[in-house]
């Protein structure tokens, strides 16, 4: 369910009345709840999208296979291990504390369009 319409069924149960079983909001009513929520959902689509995700922990760990790095001597004959750590409290053993606050996360607003409900 794309956020306008979760939007649009909450303030449907929450602002009509329950105790009058034939209630049913008029035409203009049901368009300005449209409206409405098609406006929530672009102020928190928006709000979101401006904010920065930062990563605070990352670990990475991968294996160079042999044969796959070439240098003037010939291929790798062993595999290599590679590990990655990124961390904004700079544990023991983790060095490149500069690093940790470059790492930004932000939402992909393409993949994610859909979900929202509004173009």
């Amino acid at each position: 369910m794309a956020l306008k319409s979760a939007i649009l069924t909450a303030l449907g149960q929450n602002l009509t009345p329950t105790q009058d079983k034939d209630f049913e909001l008029s035409s203009e009513g049901q368009e300005k709840l449209e409206v409405l929520s098609e406006q929530l959902a672009m102020a928190i689509r928006d709000y979101i999208d401006e904010l920065v995700f930062r990563v605070h922990d990352l670990k990475a760990d991968t294996v160079i296979l042999p044969g796959t790095i070439q240098t003037a001597a010939g291929p790798n004959v062993n595999p290599i291990k590679v590990s990655v750590k990124v961390s904004q409290d700079n544990p023991a053993g983790i060095t490149d504390q500069p690093n940790a606050l470059q790492s930004v996360v932000k939402v992909d607003s393409n993949v994610n369009r859909d979900k929202s409900g509004v173009v």
